[in-house]
């Protein structure tokens, strides 16, 4: 009973990213566990999007924590564990909006 409702609140969770994030974000397929890899663009600091969603009681992972070269600076990932509410999803709509905000993003020199 939990692993199909961790597995439905996946895939709603999967569903909300695909509709609130922009076009060309990309998301992992897990086949176990219940995290969800989210890809942005290759500008964004997922660090600084998980400062700003921590200031809104929203917890997020940045995928730098999981690479010692920056490989997954433009990375976030989601914890899919989770009860699916109305909350949920307007945590999920809050990052959509979020990563769209220049103030995220890298410019081309600090890369």
């Amino acid at each position: 009973m939990v692993r199909r409702r961790h597995a439905l609140a996946m895939a709603k969770m999967q569903q909300a990213v695909m509709t609130f994030f922009p076009e060309g974000t990309r998301i992992s397929q897990p086949r176990g566990g219940f995290v969800l890899w989210v890809e942005l663009a290759a500008s964004l600091d997922g660090t600084a999007l998980m400062r700003h969603a921590i200031e809104h009681h929203i917890s997020i992972t940045p995928g730098a924590l999981f690479a010692i070269n920056g490989a997954f600076r433009h990375c976030i990932r989601l914890n899919a564990a989770v009860h699916w509410s109305a909350q949920v999803e307007a945590a999920i709509a809050f990052l959509g909006h979020a990563v769209r905000d220049p103030i995220f993003h890298r410019s081309a020199d600090k890369r």
